[in-house]
């Protein structure tokens, strides 16, 4: 697919003084596994009468590459940027993007390449969570790798989070991941990555969280900013808290968001009670404000890390409540649709999206969907016996471009490496756009003849 998107640059001509425009074809990859390398393009039109001079192409993922790429476009001309993307931890609908600058642009603009990002494992997006854990507490999470290929195998641990020691099974098909209580409490995540024996993806990346309690308790490990506004000062208060012991935290640093920090006892004296005081400066970067306040326990020689988060807005912006929302959507007046609107939605229905049947002698399965907004595409999936396992056969079949909310799409793909004589069962999988797959129907039982066989499904 590719999609035509338009920008404006003023002063991309700075002699002439008028708006000048470009367009960029984006590319479109397609399905990838994680961790693959594909290569790509995207088009470049200068839709002036002038020629785009000093062009230069940078990719914002620093695994992704430009292989080609000229430093100029002729007046009305086109180019081809060849590029070359690294989908790394992608899981599906994703977009590489590319910085364009040139002569004169007040602004740089985008490409992009857009991928599908597959995994070997049925549920990638899982996180191993140990949920509350007691300092000094060791708890344990059996991981088991479950993929469509039995033959695939953890080859080796090629990273962890400090908080977890990690072993292969003897099998080479499960992690054994103990809690390591060392040095931080609070709130903790960090990814593991695991090296596979596979064909198609060479590692996959697991999330893991936990929240560690120790003798020293924050209020909360996730801290909302809620609002802040740019230009003015935001304070915050986070009260630490123990059981009948005296402490003291000695160093406190706001990470991956600008602002300063000062601990203070709190009021009244209380002896089992520091807070921490939190100014977040209000001329950084806009939108959305996410990192961590680590604060170290004196004596305990640990650190705290609360997980800290908000968004940050000009004094201008208005920020309305749900409540006030939906109050003000309720008393917001209801168009009338006049009589012929009115029959014209009862008695119009709208004609399928037909198959296009591929060519060949192999089984043909048939399947129809009416809600496909969530969806990227389908695949067949084959196996042995109702049991499995099963494996993807041909490619993922994309969903159709002319596909309509509560209009019905029908399809049909074809296993052209099916055996004469031989009993196959088969599912249609679902992939959705998040790159969550899931199956539309049941194991269904097929006997290859000579000259292929039909067999159906719905939903």
């Amino acid at each position: 697919m590719i999609r035509r998107l338009f920008f404006l640059a003023c002063g991309f001509a700075a002699s002439t003084g008028l708006v000048q425009a470009m367009t960029m074809e984006a590319g479109d990859v397609g399905p990838i596994h994680q961790f693959q390398t594909a290569r790509s393009s995207f088009t470049l039109v200068n839709d002036t009468d002038e020629e785009v001079k000093g062009l230069k192409i940078t990719p914002l993922r620093p695994q992704d590459r430009v292989l080609a790429a000229p430093n100029r476009i002729a007046a009305r001309g086109n180019v081809v940027i060849d590029v070359e993307v690294d989908a790394q931890n992608d899981l599906g609908s994703r977009g590489h993007t590319f910085r364009i600058d040139f002569d004169g642009a007040a602004v740089p603009l985008l490409g992009r390449v857009s991928v599908y990002g597959l995994s070997v494992l049925h549920d990638p997006a899982r996180v191993l969570d140990f949920d509350t854990v007691k300092a000094g507490d060791s708890p344990v999470i059996d991981y088991a790798l479950e993929t469509d290929d039995p033959a695939v195998r953890i080859a080796a641990i090629k990273s962890a989070p400090e908080f977890v020691t990690v072993s292969i099974n003897p099998d080479k098909r499960g992690l054994r991941i103990r809690h390591s209580d060392k040095s931080t409490w609070g709130k903790l995540t960090g990814l593991l990555k695991i090296q596979l024996d596979s064909s198609q993806q060479k590692e996959a990346w697991i999330p893991i969280h936990t929240e560690v309690r120790g003798d020293v308790l924050p209020s909360t490990t996730n801290f909302s900013l809620g609002v802040a506004r740019i230009g003015q000062e935001n304070e915050y208060i986070l009260q630490y808290r123990s059981e009948g012991k005296p402490f003291k935290l000695d160093r406190a640093t706001l990470e991956g968001i600008d602002g300063k920090t000062t601990i203070q006892n709190c009021t009244g004296g209380d002896k089992f009670c520091q807070q921490v005081r939190m100014l977040i400066d209000g001329n950084q970067r806009s939108g959305q404000l996410n990192g961590i306040l680590r604060t170290h326990v004196a004596g305990y020689d640990r650190d705290i890390v609360v997980l800290t988060g908000g968004l940050l807005v000009s004094k201008d912006v208005k920020i309305k409540s749900l409540d006030e929302a939906l109050a003000a959507q309720a008393d917001a007046p209801k168009p009338s649709p006049s009589l012929n609107q009115a029959l014209k939605s009862m008695s119009v229905t709208e004609k399928p999206v037909e198959a296009v049947i591929p060519p060949g002698n192999g089984p043909l399965l048939r399947w129809s969907v009416d809600n496909e907004n969530l969806l990227y595409g389908y695949a067949i999936f084959r196996a042995d016996s109702a049991q499995g396992p099963f494996q993807r056969v041909g490619d993922i079949v994309r969903r159709s471009v002319v596909s309509k909310q509560g209009v019905v799409s029908n399809y049909a793909a074809r296993d052209t490496g099916a055996v004469v004589g031989k009993e196959y069962w088969y599912r249609i999988a679902m992939f959705y756009s998040d790159g969550k797959r899931e199956f539309l129907t049941e194991p269904q039982h097929v006997k290859v003849k000579e000259g292929g066989v039909e067999n159906s499904a719905a939903k």
